[in-house]
């Protein structure tokens, strides 16, 4: 076999690869669950004084078939400060803790948050406060 005729059964072959790539990323199936979420008030009581402390909230995305999956979380609402995420460990899906700061305005007001979650397998999300 002459080296001309190797090289160019080489190119062939890379590019069908590049081909063959692409289009697989292309056809994966990406599920998107949406979730409007209201904090509750979370008081705290320690020698007689009471104050509100951090507003923590689990959102959880339960998978269809009860599977572990890729998958991420945004969030976009009226919060005060930045909230901080942290993925948890969890079998059957995705786990988040989402943690903020209170909002105040004459008083506490609650968060209003909206949870995207996309994924690679289907399911549904659901969302509550950490001490629910």
């Amino acid at each position: 076999m002459n080296l001309e005729k190797r090289i160019k059964d080489l190119r062939r072959e890379l590019h069908a690869l590049k081909a063959a790539f692409m289009a697989s990323g292309t056809q994966i199936n990406l599920f998107t669950k949406t979730l409007a979420y209201n904090t509750k008030e979370n008081l705290v009581n320690e020698g007689g004084f009471t104050y509100d402390d951090q507003e923590r909230v689990v959102v959880t995305f339960n998978t269809a078939e009860g599977v572990n999956t890729l998958a991420k979380l945004e969030i976009s609402g009226n919060y005060a400060m930045v909230p901080v995420v942290r993925r948890v460990p969890y079998s059957g899906g995705a786990k988040w803790v989402v943690s903020s700061t209170p909002r105040y305005s004459g008083g506490w007001q609650a968060t209003s948050y909206n949870f995207v979650v996309q994924s690679l397998v289907n399911g549904t999300v659901s969302a509550k406060m950490i001490w629910e």
